[in-house]
């Protein structure tokens, strides 16, 4: 306390206030920003841990089911990540580092679909070179798609319409009942060609309820669309699985007259392991002129080479899965592994063959797809490789995605072709 005198009048007190009440103050300032900063250094560590995953491979499942979301969903997550940037980051090192986290998880979050929007410009032109042009697919408000990927579906959804679904048990035996799920267009307007999709899930798991956008969107459009079970491994071993999506086939086309179907027309589409088993059961009759052709997202299609060269253990033991479904090694079964890889069955009547593949498959490597196409060209037989550098197994999953969006471009494409 100071006391000045101005006049004999006059006294003015001044308080300079004691050090012990300034310094406690100032400190809780000092502790509130700091606390804040390191919130925000945790949120983008976290965050840029999650971008690495698309462009690093998976260390274990959980971290490939991440990785998946991160890669076609980034368009959603890198403005997350740009949070950091929240005003007050510069008073701190915490802070700073937090930020050029941020930007850096941004940029990765956002490369997928940039890579995406590159690939779109050729394969636009590469497809209609390959198939040709064809009336496409589409009903009242259900345009088809105009560019493999489209801005304002990443965020708004993609556009499925309605149509119908019905249960059908398709064989009975010991073993219990096999059923299958029929979408069929909401009208009846004119016969609907038929797709079998196939579902994945390393032929020992997963069933025909999995993903039903995919047969749904279709179905709006005016195709009919069986999604089958099957016997699974190991259990049921190869050929098992395949037999039961040739008889879910013939049980629709039996039919085909009673419920609106075309069946002169058929295609198999499959995912993973469910790409196999379509390919293979497209292949199976080679005399059937009704399979007008087959899509294989991400399959196995080269077993042999596959168990010589099995994805990310870490994620899945796919010389298991392998050893399950055809019942051992290459070495013990030789013959079973030649039967079950469509890439050995090719020939010269094999019907037209669309193939997508993620060039950061951790589970089935873009190789099976390669060395089918390779195959393909040998027999001068009509192919399509879809290459999607950024993208993991099972990417088109989130159909409104950039991976999914370009599967339901090629895939749309590809049936106009085959069913003109």
């Amino acid at each position: 306390m100071s006391l000045v005198t101005v006049s004999s009048s006059q006294i003015i007190t001044i308080d300079h206030g004691s050090p012990r009440d300034s310094v406690p103050v100032a400190g809780a300032r000092g502790r509130s920003g700091t606390g804040i900063d390191w919130i925000r250094l945790a949120f983008a560590a976290v965050l840029f841990l999650v971008a690495l995953l698309t462009v690093l491979p998976a260390p274990i499942y959980a971290a490939w089911l991440v990785g998946l979301v991160a890669a076609e969903g980034g368009h959603w997550l890198a403005p997350v990540a740009l949070l950091a940037l929240i005003p007050g980051w510069r008073r701190s090192a915490a802070g700073r580092i937090a930020v050029a986290l941020g930007i850096a998880s941004a940029l990765l979050f956002g490369a997928p679909l940039l890579q995406a929007m590159r690939t779109s410009g050729p394969l636009q032109a590469e497809l209609a070179r390959t198939w040709g042009e064809a009336p496409l697919f589409a009903r009242d408000g259900l345009p088809p798609r105009v560019r493999p990927v489209e801005l304002l579906d990443l965020y708004a959804g993609i556009p499925i319409g309605e149509s119908r679904l019905r249960t059908f048990v398709y064989a009975a035996d010991a073993t219990g009942e096999r059923r299958l799920d029929l979408y069929l267009p909401s009208d009846s307007l004119r016969a609907a060609p038929l797709v079998v999709l196939v579902h994945g899930g390393s032929w020992r798991a997963g069933d025909r309820t999995e993903l039903p956008a995919l047969a749904r969107y279709f179905a709006a459009r005016g195709v009919a669309v069986a999604v089958p079970d099957y016997r699974l491994a190991p259990d049921h071993p190869f050929p098992a699985a395949r037999n039961d999506v040739l008889a879910a086939t013939d049980f629709v086309r039996v039919s085909a007259a009673a419920l609106g179907i075309d069946r002169d027309r058929v295609v198999y589409i499959g995912r993973s392991a469910g790409a196999q088993l379509a390919v293979s059961a497209a292949m199976a009759r080679p005399a059937d002129q009704a399979v007008r052709g087959a899509v294989s997202l991400y399959g196995p299609l080269d077993l042999r080479w596959g168990y010589a060269n099995p994805g990310n253990p870490r994620v899945l033991d796919g010389r298991a899965v392998l050893r399950d479904y055809l019942g051992g090694t290459p070495s013990e079964v030789s013959a079973v592994y030649e039967a079950a890889s469509p890439v050995a069955q090719v020939s010269g009547q094999t019907p037209p063959v669309l193939l997508l593949h993620g060039g950061r498959d951790d589970l089935v490597s873009s190789e099976h797809s390669e060395r089918f196409a390779a195959r393909m060209e040998w027999a001068a037989r009509p192919h399509f490789v879809v290459r999607l550098p950024w993208a993991t197994h099972g990417c088109d999953a989130i159909l409104r995605g950039p991976c999914g969006q370009i599967t339901l471009f090629a895939v749309e494409r590809f049936l106009a072709s085959t069913f003109r």
